[in-house]
């Protein structure tokens, strides 16, 4: 470790000699802040795969070479690095504890991989500091030495990593990179968290779906057809904090690309809080409805996947004739139109209703599309709305746009004045 740099450039090459002369290792770098650490690991390219080892009993040289006239000091502590921490684990045992306590030194965990499966590891109890050149990398090397996914960023008190798929059969070694002079150490879980996979249709059926690992996610495959509508309800959670999904996606073919992708479930695809609406396929293929967990969380869903049929349409007159509008399916909903004229106002009177509290929304439209009235409440029994002034002539669109997974009826009478 190097530290107190008084060189002016703070550049300066410094070489390990071995007793014979010759060349150990070479670092050229700049001192930031005036400290630096030469780190015994050598890289292939992007992670750890060896250390330097000295070649032979005798005295060793470390030669200071300053960039041009630069004169100065420069403070160094040699540490003596113990062998790697090593352990061997199963997938889902029981926590390792990392401890490293000498800068230089690393720890590995080996496992038995399977190919396609897919690791997640959760860190603990993080205790990483340093002065010079601090940091901590997790990096998860496959049996040829290639590494999985990206380096892991552990220099912190907690984190959980996502690591991806497996390449290939085999012994994987998770490493754990200490940077400068850092030492510490934490708690590590390795997990086989493997997707769970379902095949499902669009038939309203539910499925109950559980992940019991953390990383684990959740793949429900079903056959589309182009122009079919589709609407799917998650609910009955159990364990989650709440619809908890960081990602919920509709996933289209082998390549599973993503169709549309919502933000904590709520929306779209995934409807269990917020606004809903029923999603068209653009082709023919295979999709499918993607359920990530945030984090560690593990729990259980229920998963339901509609064909929505055609919206509910109807003329209606304003001369105050009911018409009763019908929605079966979760995701359908009814437009109702009329004919007005500028200078007249409407009122709305809505009856029988049976659409469940502050699951039915009503909006209407002008002939260009403007919007006269938007989310007024069409749910429970009944419920009158205006008079609204009228600036255009035309034809007018009403829409009731059941939330949630909502279905029903309600009676509608317009009248104008």
């Amino acid at each position: 470790m190097f530290d107190n740099d008084s060189f002016p450039s703070q550049n300066v090459t410094v070489t390990l000699l071995s007793p014979t002369g010759a060349t150990v290792k070479t670092i050229s770098t700049t001192f930031a802040n005036g400290s630096g650490f030469l780190d015994p690991a050598n890289y292939c390219g992007n992670y750890p795969c060896s250390v330097t080892t000295l070649p032979a009993t005798g005295t060793y040289t470390l030669l200071f070479d300053p960039t041009g006239a630069d004169i100065g000091s420069i403070r160094t502590t040699l540490c003596s690095v113990p062998s790697d921490q090593a352990a061997s684990v199963n997938l889902g045992d029981p926590p390792v504890a990392v401890s490293l306590n000498t800068p230089g030194q690393n720890s590995r965990i080996t496992f038995t991989g399977v190919q396609n499966h897919k690791l997640s590891i959760k860190m603990t109890g993080g205790t990483f500091s340093g002065t010079v050149n601090p940091f901590c990398r997790i990096y998860t090397v496959a049996p040829g030495g290639s590494v999985v996914g990206s380096a892991q960023n552990c220099y912190a008190a907690s984190g959980f990593f996502d690591i991806g798929a497996l390449p290939s059969n085999g012994t994987y070694t998770v490493v754990t990179d200490l940077g400068g002079n850092t030492i510490g150490g934490a708690s590590l879980q390795l997990y086989d968290d493997t997707d769970i996979s379902l095949a499902i249709a669009a038939d309203g059926a539910s499925h109950t779906v559980t992940t019991t690992v953390p990383g684990q996610n959740v793949l429900l495959s079903f056959s589309g057809t182009a122009g079919q509508r589709i609407f799917s309800v998650v609910n009955n959670i159990s364990g989650y904090t709440g619809l908890n999904f960081m990602f919920a996606q509709l996933l289209r073919g082998t390549n599973q690309t993503i169709v549309y992708s919502v933000q904590d479930g709520s929306t779209f695809i995934i409807c269990s809080s917020g606004p809903c609406d029923s999603q068209v396929l653009s082709a023919t293929d295979s999709y499918s409805v993607f359920l990530n967990p945030n984090g560690t969380d593990v729990g259980s869903a229920t998963v339901t996947l509609y064909t929505v049929p055609a919206d509910f349409s109807s003329a209606i007159d304003t001369a105050g004739t009911p018409v009763t509008v019908t929605t079966t399916t979760p995701g359908q909903n009814a437009q109702l139109t009329f004919s007005a004229t500028t200078g007249q106002s409407l009122s709305f009177n809505l009856t029988n209703g049976t659409y469940p509290a502050a699951h039915c929304l009503l909006n209407l439209k002008r002939p260009d599309g403007v919007l006269v009235t938007t989310g007024q409440d069409c749910s429970g029994a009944s419920h009158s709305f205006g008079p609204f002034s009228l600036t255009v002539s035309g034809t007018y669109t009403m829409t009731i746009d059941p939330q949630y997974a909502a279905t029903g009826n309600v009676t509608v009478a317009v009248t104008a004045h």
